[in-house]
């Protein structure tokens, strides 16, 4: 026994110089690690990564062991409960991304600097390796990545893009979006929803294409080791990505236009003097000045005033900029303009650094415009915390349309019929356990659009409820988007099929009919007490 321990011990320290490697290049190549006075990296700098490698890492470690020791009954639950914790522990570091996939779909979204998503991409596939290799040393076991059983790799591909959309679209849903997580009012349904994607997809499709969903599992585990499987999982990578894109949009589709959570202003124009007289002439033509304030994309001015030299205002003057990334957009850009004889002209500018100012304190700015010729404007510039509540009233965004609630109720039955389809499909002997999940990462993520009913005998009972929760005319309208995600579901689950003989049921029709009715009225009845009655008092919104 010693010899045997001393010879793995040898085995692993062999094993371990590629980690250590690994772990420098990754330093060196982002130079994430910038170093104070006494040498010692900044912590507030590297934590997001050292969150995403190590969030990364366990997930493709804990897949691998799975794949080699686990049970077939609870693998996928271990998988997505590791999901959940790593979830809850660091996405208040890092965003918890620690896939490719989500990265791509929550920069696509606007949720993520480009350069950011970047790094994290890196980060992951690195972990992902990082993972495999440990899987390998420890057990010598290389996961194959592709179809499996007697699928075939374009069915493989569908699932691996239809569910890592679903995970996308929780993520995008339940972390980032900001109607989700309003300031002050997180919600603490995010790990669970985005876990349980890993149980909707997992015990559907594992036996399809292996439930991996995320690229640098995907790339690391088959990539270390022997028995390697080519070029099967970059495919799959590939069409991971197809996925973030597809979540990407449907996010768009369901949730409208999404506030960015960053700074607002407050602006007041209070005056613009020495201008000088425009246009040829012995006196030349006195101006009409008014005061143009640009901050990225948003833009709001003043009301002109007629035939002045000195222009002074004291009403219309003061507005509000909500919603922009500092880093993005790091000057307000302001421009005195003239509103003289049918023309509009310029008479100057001014940018004003936002970077340097403090929050929640009016500065007092009086400079000279450039190209101004001599003239200068006063202004009062207040930098604040992002108020998504503000910014939605300033921006007349507020309630969802009705596309936004029936593209919800479509997108939403679709992945509910899908997991049901597939996990009989693929035999699964917990379907129940992978259907749940998925209503229930779905109410999660779409719920605060539509209501979260997916189902045509929900939208009747809340309906006919009379709580003034769901109109006819809506109703109807969602009876519709709902049969249409049920249809579509069907066809695609139909492209799955084998040609093997139907399982028959010993039931007569009549007892499952009593059995659907049952079951169908403690679904309603339940949601009609969550979802419908109106909420005891309490500190939170978020359920």
């Amino acid at each position: 026994n010693n010899t045997r321990c001393d010879s793995f011990v040898s085995k692993s320290r062999l094993h371990s110089l590629p980690l250590i490697e690994t772990h420098l290049h990754l330093v060196a190549m982002l130079g994430m690690l910038k170093h104070v006075q006494d040498g010692m990296p900044k912590a507030e700098a590297v934590a997001p990564f050292a969150a995403e490698f190590v969030g990364t890492f366990i997930l493709a470690f804990m897949y691998g062991v799975c794949g080699a020791l686990g049970d077939e009954t609870w693998n996928i639950t271990a998988v997505a409960s590791a999901l959940l914790a790593v979830t809850y522990s660091f996405a208040p570091i890092s965003g918890g991304y620690f896939n490719p996939a989500v990265a791509l779909a929550n920069w696509l979204s606007g949720h993520l600097p480009w350069k950011r998503a970047l790094m994290y991409m890196v980060v992951q596939i690195l972990a992902g390796f990082v993972g495999g290799l440990a899987n390998w040393t420890t057990l010598e076991f290389a996961s194959m990545v592709g179809p499996r059983n007697n699928f075939s790799l374009g069915q493989a591909a569908v699932a691996e893009t239809f569910y890592t959309a679903m995970l996308c679209l929780a993520h995008l849903s339940c972390v980032t979006c900001l109607r989700n997580n309003p300031k002050g009012d997180e919600n603490h349904f995010s790990g669970l929803a985005v876990g349980f994607v890993v149980v909707a997809g997992g015990y559907s499709v594992a036996d399809i294409s292996g439930a991996i969903f995320n690229p640098a599992i995907a790339l690391g585990l088959d990539a270390v080791g022997h028995g390697a499987s080519g070029l099967g999982p970059l495919r799959f990578a590939g069409l991971q990505l197809v996925g973030a894109v597809l979540a990407a949009i449907l996010f768009r589709l369901c949730w409208g236009t999404e506030p960015v959570r960053g700074r607002s202003l407050q602006v007041r124009i209070l005056a613009v003097r020495n201008m000088k007289r425009q246009g040829s002439g012995f006196m030349g033509d006195t101006p009409d000045p008014y005061v143009a304030a640009r901050w990225g994309p948003l833009e709001k001015r003043t009301s002109t005033i007629r035939n002045s030299l000195n222009a002074t205002w004291s009403s219309d003057n003061e507005f509000y900029l909500g919603g922009q990334d500092l880093e993005k957009q790091p000057t307000l850009q302001l421009e005195v303009r003239n509103e003289n004889k049918g023309q509009d002209t310029s008479l100057g500018h001014l940018s004003v650094d936002l970077c340097q100012m403090p929050l929640g304190q009016w500065q007092h700015v009086k400079e000279s415009l450039a190209d101004g010729h001599g003239a200068d404007l006063e202004v009062q510039v207040m930098l604040l915390e992002q108020d998504i509540a503000a910014d939605l009233a300033h921006h007349g965004v507020s309630e969802p349309t009705l596309g936004n609630r029936l593209m919800c109720e479509l997108v939403g039955t679709f992945l509910l019929v899908l997991t049901l389809g597939l996990s009989a499909v693929s035999g699964s002997s917990v379907a129940p356990w992978s259907v749940a999940a998925a209503l229930m990462t779905m109410i999660y993520s779409l719920g605060g659009v539509s209501g979260g009913h997916f189902n045509p005998a929900v939208t009747l009972g809340v309906m006919l409820s009379g709580r003034g929760v769901c109109g006819f005319i809506r109703g109807i309208a969602y009876w519709f988007a709902q049969m249409t995600g049920g249809i579509l579901a069907g066809f695609a689950c139909a492209a799955f099929q084998l040609d093997t003989a139907r399982k028959s049921h010993p039931f007569e029709l009549g007892r499952s009919f009593v059995a659907e009715v049952l079951f169908t009225l403690m679904l309603v009845l339940v949601v009609l007490a969550v979802a419908t009655a109106p909420s005891k008092p309490s500190v939170t919104a978020q359920h």
